[in-house]
């Protein structure tokens, strides 16, 4: 619990170091492109599958339709975070470590295979989420609903940005090995890009601080993280990390 506070706090102070400012264009300009085509999309299909001969009721499809597609663009968008930081994580994870873990190496994960293994959780949580969406349109059920939400996405982006972070120093048995012993954290840290990631403005860099926080949060766990994987009986002996 208490690495993931610190974890947390680093990820913030390294929101402001210099070397990040072309992931964050990065993150915003894909963001908002992102934003505008879910928007876009959501709408042609609600008025593809919506006729209406009256002017009246065109009308009022044209103002629901995009208050509707708006919104749930705003609830699919954190889905796609891991597909939108695949393109610059590692350059955002390499210059963190450089500077505030210098004797890490910093390994090149493999592009292509990374993207694919994005895009199928992806399709994964987007199919999860297909359930839960009526649900956050019912009075009453969706306040309890937006809990819910936050905590299966919690789960599901903490997982992900976590194999981020760690895919690139253990493998994959070592990172299954250090999510069951630190889920909560983990968890904790999804829930917490995941809520971000719903807040106008701040959803535009929410990205980079998860990068972040997750960087930071496997490197916190480096001092026992050997014991650990020989406790979890791991196959492979663990990689050194200095």
């Amino acid at each position: 619990m208490g690495r993931f506070f610190i974890a947390a706090g680093r990820a913030f102070g390294s929101l402001t170091q210099s070397g990040l400012f072309k992931a964050f264009l990065m993150s915003i300009s894909i963001n908002i492109v992102i934003l505008m085509l879910l928007v876009w999309g959501i709408y042609a299909l609600l008025d593809w599958v919506t006729v209406f001969e009256s002017e009246t009721a065109d009308f009022l499809l044209d103002i629901g339709g995009t208050a509707v597609a708006s919104m749930v663009a705003y609830l699919i968008f954190p889905l796609l975070l891991p597909l939108i930081v695949s393109f610059f994580d590692s350059y955002i994870a390499e210059h963190i470590e450089r500077k505030d873990y210098p004797t890490t190496p910093t390994p090149e994960p493999p592009f292509w295979p990374t993207i694919l293994h994005d895009v199928k959780f992806t399709l994964k949580a987007l199919a999860i989420n297909l359930v839960l969406l009526p649900f956050l349109f019912i009075p009453f059920i969706n306040f309890f609903m937006y809990f819910v939400y936050i905590g299966v996405n919690g789960y599901l982006l903490g997982s992900e940005f976590f194999h981020m972070a760690a895919g690139r120093h253990v493998d994959f048995e070592q990172g299954q090995a250090l999510k069951r012993r630190h889920r909560f954290g983990i968890t904790l840290g999804g829930m917490a890009i995941t809520f971000a990631s719903t807040i106008p403005i701040v959803n535009l860099v929410s990205p980079v601080w998860g990068v972040a926080l997750m960087v930071h949060f496997f490197h916190a766990l480096k001092p026992n993280y050997k014991i650990m994987i020989a406790e979890e009986g791991a196959d492979s002996p663990p990689k050194k990390l200095t």
